[in-house]
């Protein structure tokens, strides 16, 4: 889907709608939460376990729309039904005008340790996330509360993440930067994790665990913008996946280093720690690396963007003429 929205959208407007998209996260996590509680509560009818009809309710929407997407979805602008011809030159015109991407041979893309770097932050923000989302119930329910409680209270950071996800998707795009946006949502995810792991009262504890919720989740947006830009045509197709398939290791380290302190420790501070150094070097790594992924051709200027299309707001393209004459 990240690869998708790239043919989609001029990089100068791709973060805030991969934040619309990606909002589908928390507001799933918000929705899913109470509902599976209740679906939970239809074990023994039909003959079926509570999780059995789980699985149903939730798997079979995904098999529906997998049709629905092979169906519906144009491959790209051009092939878009509800656009007229207009329309479609002036979308693909600005996505080509805006295309800096360094790599777009799949090999060179695959041989730049910058890839993998990119790797190791979104492992890190991967790792943050399942590991709290798959605890965070039974996190929840150690302080006290009901199962009806626990559903409602665990649903209640994505009722922060949500809007702050959308904002800072657009706040990204109005600046024109990615780097300073993951990095500064990392660095909001390590205080919220370290603050976590350092609190005992229940209300204080969940108000950290939102910030460190809502800044892992603010950082996806903007950090998959900035793979895109750094990337495009096939190596974005590899690139992407690359990052996606080091990156879900973390998913599974995740849950299961909780599981090991909670065993060894008996409660979760420590996994907050971890996870907080986490997202600290997540963001160190994205500021190391991310300053040298702007492509070589172009140069910041201070003068306003011309009128029509052309490069990104602020850049102008580097010519022969110009590099002979520095």
């Amino acid at each position: 889907m990240m690869l998708y929205l790239s043919r989609w959208f001029p990089r100068t407007y791709r973060t805030r709608f991969t934040a619309l998209f990606m909002a589908s996260i928390p507001l799933a996590s918000l929705i899913t939460g109470p509902l599976s509680g209740f679906v939970l509560q239809l074990d023994g009818v039909a003959g079926l376990a509570g999780w059995q009809w789980l699985f149903i309710c939730e798997g079979l929407p995904c098999c529906l729309l997998a049709v629905a997407v092979f169906a519906v979805l144009p491959e790209t602008p051009a092939d878009a039904r509800w656009l007229d011809a207009g329309e479609k030159r002036l979308i693909v015109s600005r996505v080509a005008a805006e295309d800096i991407a360094r790599h777009s041979n799949v090999w060179s893309a695959l041989r730049d340790p910058r890839v993998y770097a990119l790797g190791l932050v979104n492992f890190a923000i991967l790792f943050g996330i399942t590991g709290v989302q798959l605890w965070l119930p039974l996190i929840v329910q150690s302080m006290g509360y009901s199962t009806f409680e626990t559903s409602l209270i665990a649903s209640a950071p994505y009722v922060v993440a949500l809007p702050a996800m959308i904002a800072w998707g657009r706040l990204s795009d109005l600046a024109d930067e990615r780097v300073r946006f993951v990095a500064i949502a990392a660095m909001a995810a390590a205080v919220g994790f370290i603050a976590t792991s350092m609190l005992s009262s229940s209300v204080p504890s969940l108000l950290a665990i939102t910030l460190a919720l809502t800044g892992l989740i603010c950082m996806q947006p903007a950090f998959f913008s900035l793979l895109s830009v750094y990337l495009s045509g096939p190596a974005a197709a590899s690139g992407i996946a690359l990052v996606i398939a080091v990156s879900n290791v973390g998913s599974s380290l995740g849950p299961a280093m909780v599981g090991v302190i909670r065993q060894s420790t008996g409660g979760y501070g420590g996994a907050m720690a971890v996870f907080g150094v986490a997202e600290i070097l997540a963001a160190v790594l994205v500021i190391v690396i991310g300053r040298t992924m702007m492509p070589h051709n172009y140069a910041l200027i201070s003068t306003k963007r011309q009128v029509g299309v052309g490069p990104p707001a602020g850049y102008r393209l580097i010519t022969d003429t110009d590099s002979r004459s520095e």
